[in-house]
């Protein structure tokens, strides 16, 4: 099933169907950036994993970091430690928290960008986060398909008036909040 999910996503992946400038680039330049980044190795040998969804996941955290510069940064997972590193290898300067789940991250001042797992205690943490959203916040989502509850949790976030644009990877996905975008959702194979 999820073959099939992929091969239908496969024309937008490219760039196809999507008008908006922004997610047009976005995904041409951010999610199918096919260049080899020196960081990539060093974070590779450093974090192993023998699941390729998890490496293309994590390089994928690095270039939305690269690319959007916060400043500050909350890694609210169970395993968060190797996608804080992406973030810090991305950007040294940036304030990276690591928060073992959603609820130990009530403290933390709210972050440009918050990376966490689709569950039933993420909304709420999505909900403080997009309280304070500005134009630049980003929400890195995993694991928005693994089980019916995330995926309701994650159809929830994209369909709240807060988010704007969202791009949906099967394995994970992003929402952005700057307003002056139209209300949008991609379903994009990474």
């Amino acid at each position: 099933m999820r073959a099939f999910y992929r091969c239908c996503r496969i024309p937008r992946s490219i760039g196809f169907g999507v008008q908006s400038p922004f997610a047009y680039d976005f995904v041409t330049k951010i999610v199918h950036d096919k260049a080899i980044y020196l960081a990539y190795g060093k974070l590779l040998g450093k974090y192993p994993t023998a699941k390729e969804v998890e490496v293309k996941l994590r390089q994928l955290l690095w270039r939305v970091c690269h690319w959007r510069q916060p400043s500050s940064v909350v890694v609210a997972l169970d395993d968060a430690e190797a996608y804080a590193a992406y973030c810090q290898e991305a950007i040294p300067t940036a304030k990276v928290v690591v928060c073992c789940g959603v609820d130990a991250c009530e403290d933390t001042a709210t972050p440009d960008l918050l990376v966490l797992s689709a569950s039933v205690d993420a909304y709420n943490q999505y909900d403080r986060f997009a309280a304070h959203a500005t134009p630049s916040s980003v929400l890195f989502v995993l694991g928005i398909h693994a089980t019916p509850t995330s995926l309701a949790c994650w159809k929830r976030m994209v369909a709240d008036d807060r988010s704007r644009v969202s791009f949906d990877f099967l394995e994970g996905g992003v929402i952005f909040f700057d307003k002056k975008y139209h209300k949008a959702h991609y379903n994009i194979h990474l």
